[in-house]
């Protein structure tokens, strides 16, 4: 991974660097992966678990509502001797089957379970309670001359015993009703409320047995997610470290030491040391020129500023969006020079000039295009900075109104444009031109912004 460039210098191999950290970084990832997916495979079986028992709870209240339902229907028979109640019975025990479907629902998560076991005693106590039930629904029915055939087979069949059968009618109702109101109907009747209740607790303790396992399941996954989060954490901050040391840092040098024209630090990863060695060969061999064509072609010699040919550059290869143009202009600066001279029109513009720079930033491109007529090209300056541009406006201005020694107060004339895509050099310039113009003939603004109204 480390190699030696032509200069003898090693560096680290970027594409070897960049191979580790994608081969680390996918098996970070597929680990993480699928300790996600069994993560929300967990929450879904203590979801599930957690629904479930919301329906085996319903289930197992079903069972318990319908035995009660049944007691007190044939309590009802036997009190009123209504019919009606009669055949609720027996819709519930033969249609609704409240019961048998409660015990099926629960067959299919606890068979073989205590919970089942429970439930299915707490059944055969109910079929075992029903047929006193039945015989007291015959006493009834003998008692109140119901026809037999009104009533359902199940009662139909059931045979009293001659000493009963030969009751009166006032003793058969008393019988029946003592048979589903006496101790040993209630006897019963808390037998299966208590295997109710068992089941009811059994049920509870199983879920509660799901949930925990898949709650500690749930917090494994987690913890193992924490883990890999962190070693992906630990593997980006690495690969920031080693990036902003390989590249970004000496990038960054390098961009400083190309803005002040000086030769580029030999550092950093193996390409760029390769990059920066063959950077400076360039450099070398072009310095001698560089500087005399710089001056010679881009500047104003008077004020030092970039001159009209540098602006046009800038201009053609400056993108819009982002941009902002200032165009400046010395108010009655034609006065100066009729009335003082020439010289002194020089000692404006070169004040003038210093103001402009100090007040601008590096990056920023400052022209002298005319006679007194300037340029200002803001980079990455859009229609957020206006408040500043006004700001610097007033600031030069003051600085301006009071000279150094020797110097003319003089004050500017500025407009603004903002660039737009799309927008050619000429009606860029045109825009701030438009706005130039607007402030010249406005005494209490030194600044005017362009605006799309204005140059409708």
């Amino acid at each position: 991974m480390v190699e030696t460039n032509e200069n003898g210098k090693s560096g680290l191999r970027l594409r070897w660097l960049n191979a580790v950290m994608m081969i680390l970084t996918v098996l970070i990832t597929l680990l993480l992966f699928f300790s996600v997916y069994s993560t929300i495979d967990s929450y879904r079986s203590m979801r599930s678990t957690t629904e479930n028992y919301i329906k085996w709870q319903h289930s197992a209240y079903d069972m318990q509502r319908a035995s009660d339902y049944l007691t007190e229907q044939v309590r009802c028979f036997a009190v009123t001797g209504d019919i009606e109640h009669l055949l609720n019975y027996f819709n519930e025990a033969d249609v609704t089957c409240r019961r048998e479907k409660a015990l099926s629902a629960l067959k299919d998560g606890f068979d073989g379970t205590e919970v089942y076991s429970r439930l299915e005693n707490a059944m055969a106590q109910s079929v075992k309670l029903m047929v006193r039930e039945y015989y007291s629904m015959r006493l009834t029915v003998s008692a109140l001359g119901y026809p037999l055939s009104e009533v359902p087979a199940a009662v139909q069949q059931v045979a009293l015993t001659k000493r009963d059968a030969a009751l009166s009618p006032d003793k058969q109702l008393e019988l029946a009703r003592s048979m589903v109101f006496d101790a040993e109907y209630f006897r019963q009747k808390s037998a299966i409320n208590d295997s109710m209740e068992s089941c009811l607790q059994a049920l509870v303790e199983d879920t509660d047995l799901r949930q925990r396992e898949t709650a500690d399941r749930l917090h494994d996954m987690l913890f193992i997610q924490q883990v890999l989060i962190s070693a992906m954490l630990i593997i980006v901050l690495s690969l920031v470290i080693l990036t902003s040391l390989l590249v970004i840092r000496p990038l960054t040098s390098a961009v400083s030491h190309v803005r002040e024209d000086r030769a580029l630090p030999v550092n950093g990863s193996y390409e760029f040391r390769f990059l920066a060695n063959t950077y400076n060969k360039m450099y070398n061999t072009n310095r001698a020129h560089k500087e005399q064509l710089i001056y010679e072609n881009m500047h104003d010699p008077l004020t030092d500023l970039y001159n009209r040919r540098a602006y046009d550059i800038f201009m053609e290869s400056t993108q819009r969006v982002g941009s902002t143009l200032l165009l400046i202009d010395i108010d009655k600066f034609k006065s100066i020079n009729d009335t003082y001279g020439h010289d002194e029109g020089d000692r404006v513009l070169r004040s003038v000039s210093s103001v402009l720079k100090s007040n601008f930033r590096s990056e920023d491109y400052i022209c002298r295009i005319g006679g007194d007529e300037f340029a200002v090209i803001m980079l990455h300056a859009g229609q957020d900075v206006a408040s500043l541009i006004t700001d610097k406006i007033r600031v030069i201005n003051r600085r301006l109104a009071s000279p150094p020694s020797g110097v003319r107060a003089v004050s500017i004339s500025a407009g603004i444009a903002f660039g737009s895509d799309g927008l050619s050099a000429d009606v860029f310039f045109k825009n701030a031109d438009t706005a130039l113009y607007e402030a010249k003939n406005d005494p209490d603004r030194d600044c005017v912004f362009h605006s799309e109204k204005a140059s409708e």
